[in-house]
């Protein structure tokens, strides 16, 4: 009787096994012969049994550790603009993101601001108080002046 190797996507755990198991969801084995799977690293993931290999979570989704069988959207407020992402940023002061699952933050409209990171809305300025030009916020308006900057 003569021994091949398992196949990539399989593997047998132990020398001279009769069968080859296949990989769980979200592992794999890239290589003829593997004796383990191996997880998927953090912002891949594989949903299959028997993969030989991971792919990355578009944009906008994230796989936060390793062994992921799905990638999860970036929350509202938070943005991935690239694929491959483990973690979420958070939209900078003067922008916002409403949506899951966004690759990019919008900045916010004229006349509107957001003050601190992760903003799912921009805010208007009370009566007397105008948005300051970095739209982070807010400064008093004083009579007479034409432009305070």
């Amino acid at each position: 009787m003569t021994c091949s190797d398992c196949p990539p996507g399989r593997f047998a755990s132990n020398e001279g096994s009769a069968a080859c198991s296949l990989c769980e969801p979200g592992s794999f084995s890239a290589e003829p012969g593997a004796s383990e799977c191996t997880s998927c690293p953090p912002g891949t993931f594989t949903p299959i049994f028997g993969a030989a290999a991971c792919q990355p979570c578009e944009e906008g989704r994230l796989a936060p550790t390793s062994g992921s069988s799905s990638c999860f959207d970036c929350g509202p407020g938070t943005f991935a603009s690239t694929a491959g992402s483990s973690a979420c940023d958070l939209c900078p002061p003067g922008s916002y993101n409403p949506i899951s699952g966004g690759n990019s933050c919008l900045i916010c409209p004229p006349g509107t601001f957001a003050q601190f990171e992760g903003s799912v809305a921009c805010s208007t300025c009370p009566p007397g108080f105008m948005v300051n030009p970095t739209q982070t916020g807010c400064i008093e308006i004083i009579p007479g002046c034409i432009d305070p900057f």
